[in-house]
């Protein structure tokens, strides 16, 4: 919904009284504050599932309001803007926030050392769903029926994670020691990472390489469609492919994490990331873009699975919904800046290609801070 329907729907029908960098500019803060909901609330949510083992019930509870507003918006009409905004927002919290008592619950069922194989797999089921799902929305949005895509898209989300709630056992509650409030559990886990050296440094470069992500993510329809003429069944398609792309980089570098490192991985595919920001800054065709996108799709899975990946390697299975929460605002913190940095930059110079460039220095960033990282040393930093 954010990377391919929403914001066309958004900008070609909500929108379409508005100027195109007004829209990118409203899209571009309603994804700002939606990240901005789940990185506040994160740690807090993240270690409250840990100490009552509430993973599953909570993730439950997101599901049930993301599954609701994401139907709403299949109600919505042009000129609508507030109230879209709104449940795109609301769908987006419940979505992201609903990632971390998911991920949080990959320690308790996988051992250390196939952490990278089984994120990657869950990763490359995930983007091989989407690619189905926007398979089967493609004729409605051919039609312009954006609401049954979205009555599509809220049973999809609804009726694939039953399994999870009925297959998979969460782990007991943790026991942890010196007790507390929640908020002081907090305090002592921030020092921490704090402490942790290594574990820091990844957190750091985390949230910058990640800005560049999100704005990807945010903004590829739309800079497909504005700027190099695509239509809206043909960004579509596109976005099929590069779900397919997505898979098989998740896949594919899940297995080598485990072999190779999941810092090397990531160091890996930023350095593409680089180079393939320089590439879409230039590209002038809808051909070139093409093939721009499918490397975009292989490094994002790959990206993506890798850093789940080392998290999960290093942090203690008792801590893993309060550190997934430290690594959801991070990461949703610099999901706030990166797309409200794109959408205002194309308002104020009427460019989305100098927005885009502007976005590659966050990939530059995060490869130089995640150089000299080692896995080895942030496991060993949470042995007292």
């Amino acid at each position: 919904m954010i990377t391919a329907v929403f914001p066309l729907y958004f900008s070609g029908v909500i929108a379409r009284d508005e100027a195109p960098g007004s829209a990118d500019a409203l899209w571009g803060s309603a994804i700002a504050v939606a990240m901005a909901v789940v990185a506040v609330t994160s740690p807090v949510v993240g270690a409250l599932a840990d100490r009552r083992g509430w993973r599953k019930r909570l993730l439950g509870v997101y599901l049930g309001v993301g599954v609701l507003a994401t139907a709403g918006t299949a109600t919505l009409e042009p000129g609508e803007i507030a109230l879209a905004l709104g449940l795109l927002v609301l769908a987006n919290v419940a979505f992201e926030g609903g990632l971390i008592f998911y991920d949080a619950l990959l320690p308790g069922i996988v051992e250390p050392h196939q952490v990278g194989k089984w994120s990657g797999v869950g990763w490359g089921l995930g983007y091989l769903g989407s690619m189905v799902c926007l398979f089967f929305a493609l004729p409605w949005v051919e039609a312009g029926q954006f609401g049954r895509v979205f009555l599509l898209v809220a049973l999809w989300w609804l009726l694939w994670s039953l399994p999870l709630f009925f297959r998979v056992r969460e782990r007991a509650p943790a026991d942890r020691a010196g007790g507390g409030s929640v908020v002081a559990q907090l305090v002592r886990t921030w020092r921490r990472i704090r402490a942790n050296r290594p574990l820091f440094r990844f957190f750091i470069a985390y949230f910058l390489y990640n800005d560049g992500i999100a704005t990807t993510i945010a903004f590829a329809a739309l800079y497909a469609s504005q700027t190099l003429g695509f239509s809206a069944a043909d960004t579509l398609k596109l976005l099929i492919v590069v779900q397919l792309s997505a898979a098989f980089g998740a896949f594919g570098l899940g297995f080598l994490s485990d072999r190779l490192g999941h810092v090397r991985v990531i160091l890996a595919t930023l350095v593409v990331w680089c180079a393939v920001i320089v590439a879409a800054v230039l590209v002038t065709s809808e051909a070139g873009f093409w093939g721009v996108a499918l490397v975009v799709g292989f490094v994002m899975g790959a990206t993506q699975s890798a850093s789940r990946g080392l998290l999960a390697a290093v942090v203690p299975r008792a801590e893993a919904g309060e550190l997934f929460g430290f690594k959801a605002v991070a990461g949703r913190f610099s999901a706030v800046l990166g797309p409200l940095a794109f959408g205002w930059i194309s308002a104020s110079t009427g460019s989305q290609r100098i927005a885009l460039a502007t976005i590659g220095l966050f990939f530059l960033a995060g490869l130089l801070l995640l150089r000299g990282v080692r896995e080895e040393d942030a496991r060993a930093g949470f042995v007292d």
